[in-house]
């Protein structure tokens, strides 16, 4: 709330003249502003006990509503996955001599018998 105070005091007959009456007078201006605040806790007296969900029913009226009140999401295309691409075929058998690790070489007439 606002308060707006305006007093004024003079010695009667001098304050009353035009020029010689703000010498023998005084003016006090007052503004008063004010703030009310309230704080409020809400509390749970006690708590409601919830219908059983199969126990509310809906008519077809609520049921359209709420259809039409929630907008439908957008539908993706469903996903394709691409095809497995071919697997490499198995690398065909070495004609002629091979490569032992370690040194030597094994031809495919001897056996194991390594080569130097």
């Amino acid at each position: 709330s606002d308060e707006d105070r305006r007093n004024a005091d003079r010695v009667p007959g001098l304050g009353d003249l035009p020029t010689l009456g703000r010498l023998f007078s005084s003016q006090r201006d007052e503004n008063i502003k004010t703030q009310l605040v309230l704080l409020i806790t809400p509390r749970l007296l006690r708590t409601l006990a919830q219908p059983a969900a199969h126990a509310v029913e809906f008519s077809a009226k609520d049921a359209e509503a709420v259809t039409q009140a929630v907008p439908a999401a957008p539908r993706a295309p469903p996903r394709v996955q691409p095809p497995a691409p071919p697997a490499p075929a198995a690398p065909a058998p070495p004609q002629g001599s091979q490569m032992r690790p370690f040194g030597g070489v094994v031809t495919p007439g001897n056996g194991d018998a390594p080569q130097r």
